[in-house]
């Protein structure tokens, strides 16, 4: 169970960044959202929750 909710950790950080790097690339949180299908709340909070902070 620990190595499932590991790899469940470690697929969300990566699904963040790519949103971050979307977000660079596309230049906001709305152009991403709307591009994936999810709602503007959704990535912002993805991004906050599982992207370190510099």
């Amino acid at each position: 169970m620990e190595q499932l909710q590991s790899e469940l950790l470690e697929a969300a950080i990566r699904r963040a960044q790519a949103l971050a790097d979307g977000v660079a690339e596309m230049g906001s949180v709305y152009k991403v959202a709307k591009e994936v299908g999810k709602s503007y709340t959704a990535v912002s909070n993805a991004i906050k929750k599982h992207t370190p902070t510099a």
